[in-house]
């Protein structure tokens, strides 16, 4: 398993065996998970310095991000007549 799927796993199982079950979502602190964080950043600026995986991760995040946004505002993004309430403002 990749390093990264590693990082991610620990949170999961440390937040798991702090808490139990699962049924409560525990606070991830900077004080407790300052150092994975910092590892999965060096880790997310490697996949994007590669040739293949970078423009792939690139892809996906703007998927995410996109379907994200429109499920936060309700917009169906096939559906052009309700975007009327979208703005952009410049100072």
């Amino acid at each position: 398993m990749h390093r990264t799927g590693l990082v991610q796993y620990n949170c999961v199982f440390d937040g798991l065996v702090k808490n139990g079950s699962g049924k409560y979502f525990p606070k991830f602190t900077a004080k407790d998970y300052s150092s994975v964080y910092c590892s999965m950043v060096v880790e997310l600026k490697n996949v994007m310095k590669d040739a293949y995986h970078g423009p792939k991760l690139t892809r996906q995040l703007h998927e995410w991000a996109a379907e994200g946004w429109a499920q936060s505002c309700g917009v169906d993004g096939k559906d052009t007549s309700k975007h009327h309430h979208l703005r952009v403002l410049l100072d």
